[in-house]
Order: C-alpha cells, then structure tokens, then sequence
C-alpha cells in the first residue's frame, strides 16, 4: 500500500510540475544556439537559396516575398561575426505537438552591429516545421523601433531598414487582420 501511494504521489507531483494546461513556456539555450548558429552561417555564406531551405516548406513554396526579404537581410549583414549575445529567448510548447522558439540576438561583426530576431517552428505538421520568421536591423536601431520582434505574425524574412520591408510588414498585418500600421520606424 505505501508503494501505490509513493508511485501516486511521485505522479502527482509530476503533473504538478509540467502543468496540466494547453501549453506551457520554458528558457533554453540548446535549442536557441542550434537554430542561431544554422541561421547566420547561411547569412554569412551569402547564398539565398541556402537561406531559403531553412524556412518551413510551406513558406517556401507559398511566400510572395520571401525571396525579396532574404535579399534585404543579405543587403543589410555586412563582415563576419565576431561576437554574439542572446538577449532572450522562449519555447512555446502547445498540446497539438508545436513548439514554437523565439529568440533575439545582439550580432557583432568586423563591419557592424545588428540584432536577428526569429521564430522556429520544431514541431507540428512537417512542412510547417522551419524557420517562419527572420528579421534583422542595426543594433543602433532595435530599442527605437522595437519591431524586430513586436511583428513575428509577419511570417517571412525582413531587414528593417527600408520603406520596402515597411510596406510588406503592413500589407501582412493587414491580411492577418491587424487594423494598425507600423509607423515610420526607419
């Protein structure tokens, strides 16, 4: 008897700490630093179509401007890293198997300084599985326009740092049927 009543409470206290809810948050850095360090080696080799392959199949085949935006990123990255700090990061694990990650990052290179912003998609349906939002500024600019991640229903790759990506931004806003518009951040 009291090793069914160890193995209930054992049980039980699981259940309390994993929660019962539909989805629950924690930190993790393995995760953030794999799908960092796969993300801005592509951006350094400066081939779009290696970019391009991390996004989530979907995206791929479906995004009007997801080419566009690569093009941007890689317009905007200049030098090699340098230097790199996680300003934060979160995975979100929901019930139905997604896991979404989102994280930022502060990026030094011998040329510049910028910060990355993106949303990973680990779990789900396979061809939503990938990257689903990619967005990059100069470091100088990430306090001011808070938009690298205030936008991650944006799915896509932006560089904010033109009239062009501002324009895309608010035209993905709209159809996700967001009735305000980013304001001249740039």
């Amino acid at each position: 008897m009291k090793r069914f009543f160890g193995i209930l409470l054992i049980w039980v206290c699981g259940l309390l700490l994993t929660g019962c809810g539909d989805d629950f948050y924690m930190h993790t850095a393995k995760y953030d630093e794999k799908y960092f360090n796969s993300m801005i080696t592509a951006i350094e080799s400066g081939d779009a179509d290696n970019i391009k392959s991390l996004f989530a199949a979907d995206l791929q085949e479906n995004s009007d401007d997801l080419d566009v935006g690569i093009q941007e990123i890689l317009s905007l990255y200049q030098g090699k890293m340098v230097s790199n700090n996680s300003i934060g990061s979160e995975i979100k694990s929901l019930s139905n198997g997604y896991k979404h990650q989102y994280s930022v990052y502060e990026i030094k290179t011998d040329r510049g300084e910028y910060c990355l912003a993106y949303q990973y998609q680990a779990g789900g349906e396979k061809d939503k599985i990938g990257f689903r939002h990619v967005a990059m500024c100069y470091q100088e600019n990430f306090l001011d326009e808070d938009v690298v991640i205030a936008y991650p229903q944006c799915e896509g790759a932006y560089a904010y740092c033109s009239d062009e990506a501002k324009k895309r931004i608010n035209k993905k806003l709209e159809e996700a049927g967001y009735d305000f518009e980013m304001q001249d951040a740039f």
